[in-house]
C-alpha cells in the first residue's frame, strides 16, 4: 500500500515537473485541460509502477510501464496534431518519467516490489 502511494504521488510531482519544463524549457502553451491530461498521465504511470506485479528489474519495469501508459498518451496527441514530433517526444518523456518514478520509489525510498501475494504483517 505504501508503495502504490509513494509511486502515485511521485507521478504527480513528476506531471508537474513536465508541464514546468514543457513550458519554461520548450516555450509550449499549455492550457488547463493541457495541464490535466499530462498531470493525470504521469500520475497514472505512477500508480500503474506502484500496482504492478511484473518481475522485472527496476530499471526495465519503470520503463516499460512508462512506454504502455504513455502510448495512449502519445497516440491521442498525434490524432489531435497531426503532428508526429511532439506524441514521439511524449512518449520518449513517458519512459524517462517512468524510469525516474520507479527509480525514486524503489532505489531512493527504498519501496521494492513484492512478491505476489506477499503481506507485511
Amino acid at each position: 500500500m505504501k508503495r502504490i502511494a509513494i509511486a502515485t504521488a511521485l507521478g504527480v510531482v513528476a506531471g508537474v515537473v513536465c508541464v514546468g519544463l514543457g513550458v519554461l524549457r520548450f516555450g509550449v502553451e499549455v492550457t488547463a485541460v493541457g495541464f490535466g491530461w499530462v498531470v493525470l498521465n504521469r500520475t497514472l504511470i505512477g500508480f500503474a509502477i506502484g500496482i504492478s506485479a511484473l518481475r522485472l528489474p527496476w530499471a526495465l519495469h519503470g520503463s516499460l510501464i512508462g512506454l504502455l501508459v504513455g502510448s495512449v498518451f502519445s497516440y491521442c496527441i498525434a490524432m489531435v496534431g497531426g503532428n508526429a514530433v511532439p506524441a514521439i517526444a511524449a512518449l520518449v518523456m513517458s519512459v524517462l518519467f517512468g524510469l525516474a518514478i520507479e527509480f525514486f520509489t524503489s532505489i531512493v525510498l527504498k519501496q521494492p516490489q513484492r512478491a505476489a501475494g506477499y503481506h507485511a504483517a
